[in-house]
């Protein structure tokens, strides 16, 4: 259940990053080249960050609940996925 919560919350976010970039890289094709690159830069890593982050954390638990591959590599691999994600999210509150 917690990693369904997780995986639906960050898909939700991952698309309104997506919509963000978007808009993001079209205004910067109206306007002179300023700033904006820079922060579509950082929406764009945090969109990487988050989308691994939610595929390693939710991934490993899935896998874990299913008893499905070694549970010395997927332990592990949870926490990593989790970091990820909170990189992410302190990306989007830089941009």
């Amino acid at each position: 259940q917690t990693a369904t919560m997780y995986q639906l919350f960050h898909a939700t976010a991952i698309l309104g990053l997506s919509s963000t970039l978007s808009a993001k890289q079209n205004s910067r094709q109206i306007a002179a080249k300023t700033n904006s690159s820079n922060s579509a830069d950082m929406v764009f890593l945090a969109g990487k960050l988050l989308s691994i982050g939610t595929v390693m954390f939710s991934g490993s638990i899935y896998c874990l609940a299913l008893n499905v591959g070694p549970k010395a590599v997927l332990g592990p691999t949870t926490p990593l996925g989790g970091l990820m994600m909170i990189g992410g999210w302190i990306v989007v509150g830089l941009s």
